[in-house]
């Protein structure tokens, strides 16, 4: 007994001989919506065109919901369903299962799979999920399924490799991460101008700034350079609410050669800090009292043997 679904999916399924699948129905639509009979092939050769921004539909079709477009768009077209049926080219689900939710990930696969097949859907991307989105652009590729997958595989390996290569960004993930990410954002602000990476601000802690990093038209060298700059600021910084929090103040005084010599011979004795010899010896001091007036130790300074 079949059972009959109502709504747009119900006349969809009508049109096409079945209910397609979620993931189907993504393809179809964007198939139908923006590539009438002509697939995208990716074209891997060096001097290829420059990516296709697709922005409009080439059928005259009422703005609504995914499904309710794809019925239009199956009535516009019902004279060559069973040609388009026969001309699916979908890996198996299991092809995607290395593909995360991960925001960095999947800006990055998107990145590389539009400039694989030369086009970029900004009303799908913006209507799909990122996932959804890039196994539907996997899913238009006018290759075998075989190919489709080796290219899969690679990406994958790639992927990998650009992990490893870029370890350095991983200084934005810990405890303090949104401490360190919102710091970030405000050096680069300043010193890249505040309109960089906008669209990266969006994301959560580190996935946000290791996204823009991907993204940035630079060397490695030059991203490098970035981060050690954010690191050192950052150091300092933490350096300071150090010293404000063990209220600490920096004192300049004006020592003779001959007192920065004894101070110094003084601090290797003791295995410490110049600063910290000089804290000891005025601690001393403020216990025992200064040469030449009274204390309970003859009027003299000394160290006692614990330190």
């Amino acid at each position: 007994m079949s059972i009959k679904i109502d709504g747009a999916l119900g006349r969809i399924g009508e049109l096409w001989g079945e209910v397609p699948s979620a993931r189907e129905r993504n393809w179809l639509w964007m198939r139908l919506k923006y590539f009438f009979n002509s697939l995208p092939h990716p074209l891997m050769q060096r001097g290829t065109p420059s990516i296709e921004v697709i922005t409009q539909a080439k059928l005259p079709i009422v703005d609504s919901d995914i499904d309710a477009e794809l019925e239009q768009l199956l009535r516009h077209q019902a004279i060559s369903i069973s040609e388009i049926r026969a001309g699916r080219h979908l890996n198996k689900i299991e092809d995607f299962d290395w593909v995360s939710m991960d925001d960095r990930q999947l800006d990055w696969l998107i990145k590389h799979a539009q400039l694989w097949l030369k086009i970029k859907i900004p009303d799908a991307e913006a209507r799909l999920n990122k996932r959804d989105y890039f196994i539907c652009l996997i899913d238009l590729a006018f290759l075998p399924i075989l190919e489709k997958r080796n290219y899969l595989s690679a990406l994958h390996q790639s992927w990998l490799s650009h992990l490893k290569d870029t370890s350095y960004l991983n200084w934005f993930f810990g405890d303090d991460e949104m401490a360190r990410c919102d710091f970030a954002w405000q050096i680069l602000d300043s010193r890249l101008g505040s309109m960089i990476g906008q669209e990266f601000k969006k994301y959560p802690g580190g996935a946000g700034v290791k996204c823009y990093f991907d993204s940035l038209q630079a060397s490695e060298y030059e991203k490098r350079n970035h981060i050690d700059h954010i690191k050192k600021l950052w150091s300092q910084k933490k350096y300071r609410e150090k010293l404000e929090k063990n209220k600490v103040r920096q004192r300049n005084f004006v020592l003779a050669d001959a007192t920065i010599k004894s101070l110094d011979k003084l601090a290797r004795e003791l295995g410490v800090s110049r600063t910290e010899a000089l804290e000891r010896l005025i601690e001393l001091a403020a216990r025992h009292g200064m040469p030449g007036t009274q204390t309970g130790s003859g009027g003299t300074l000394g160290l006692p043997g614990n330190y």
